[in-house]
């Protein structure tokens, strides 16, 4: 990922469903290039583990400068149902604080 990477400290919340209040699912915090361990999260699942993608979220947040920013993600579960295998989405929302050195 190449963006500009003058993050000096970081919160990432990750919220089920498509609010940001209450308390969180997840929270995260560090400081400096940390905030690259948390591109991809997995998260305990119905029947394994959800894989969320916030790379795009990331990116659009450091470039633009964001000290808070809130956005929407989708959640992927790959399940085996019957011999199926089926994708199921989870809805999560995710909460950014950052701050600039």
């Amino acid at each position: 990922m190449a963006i500009n990477k003058t993050v000096k400290s970081f919160e990432l919340e990750i919220f089920n469903g498509s609010c940001a209040e209450g308390e969180p699912e997840h929270h995260y915090s560090g400081e400096n290039d940390e905030w690259l361990d948390y591109l991809h999260i997995k998260t305990p699942g119905f029947d394994g583990v959800i894989s969320l993608s916030l790379e795009a979220i990331w990116r659009t947040a450091i470039e633009q400068q964001k000290t808070s920013f809130i956005a929407p993600v989708t959640g992927y579960e790959t399940i085996v149902k019957f011999g199926d295998t089926m994708q199921m989405k989870s809805s999560f929302t995710v909460k950014l604080l950052i701050s600039y050195g």
